[in-house]
């Protein structure tokens, strides 16, 4: 069985690719995977192989990164899709981590004008994610403590402290962090904080929460 919490704790964006192409039975699984997640989010999640073109833009080469030739587009019928697009895409990242494959959350630093022909008139994009084969794993990064992104105290139960650990393994835009957990007797209420991307942020955080709780959805207020 896949160790999820390990994963999590290992995984750094990764911006640099070998310019490789992906074997084509991980591509399988990558696209099995994506309709899973599609099925159960009813969301568009749309996984897109060896094209070149999406992140050839001076925007990429502004956010270092290189030969990004696979990616995930996220998008869906419908507005306010930014939370669910956050805790199903990083869902997707500890699939295509456990791959072996590096990945990177991506707001703006896309080719817009090539990733749009993915887009189908009555879809919304909410961001991208890249990846591929890493020529490196990416580094760690500063993180607050758990005391500025939650109520956590030496009394709370440890259910609580460890899906706030977890939750501070969640990777954010320009690593804000800009997210608050408040334990309310048995719940647990998440606020996004003002921020670029903060509703996506936000989704991924709850999945970290989640895997590091050992509770489900049930648990939010």
């Amino acid at each position: 069985m896949v160790d999820i919490l390990e994963l999590m704790n290992k995984r750094h964006s990764v911006r640099k690719y070998i310019d490789e192409e992906i074997d084509s039975s991980v591509k399988k699984i990558i696209e099995e995977k994506v309709c899973e997640v599609n099925r159960e989010s009813n969301l568009n999640i749309k996984a897109v192989f060896d094209d070149k073109e999406g992140f050839n833009s001076k925007l990429a080469k502004y956010g270092k990164f290189e030969n990004v030739n696979n990616f995930l587009i996220m998008k869906g019928v419908g507005n306010d899709l930014s939370e669910v697009c956050g805790y199903y895409g990083e869902k997707l990242v500890m699939e295509l981590m456990n791959l072996g494959l590096g990945s990177c959350w991506v707001a703006l630093t896309y080719n817009k004008k090539n990733i749009k022909k993915y887009i189908q008139p009555n879809e919304n994009l909410v961001i991208v994610i890249a990846f591929g084969i890493p020529a490196n794993w990416g580094y760690s990064r500063k993180s607050k403590l758990p005391r500025q992104v939650s109520n956590v105290n030496e009394d709370s139960p440890q259910w609580f402290k460890d899906g706030v650990d977890c939750a501070l393994n969640a990777p954010t835009a320009i690593n804000q962090q800009k997210f608050m957990l408040t334990l309310e007797g048995d719940k647990v209420k998440a606020k996004a904080r003002f921020a670029p991307s903060a509703k996506v942020d936000l989704g991924i955080v709850k999945y970290h929460f989640e895997i590091g709780s050992g509770k489900d959805h049930s648990i939010w207020l």
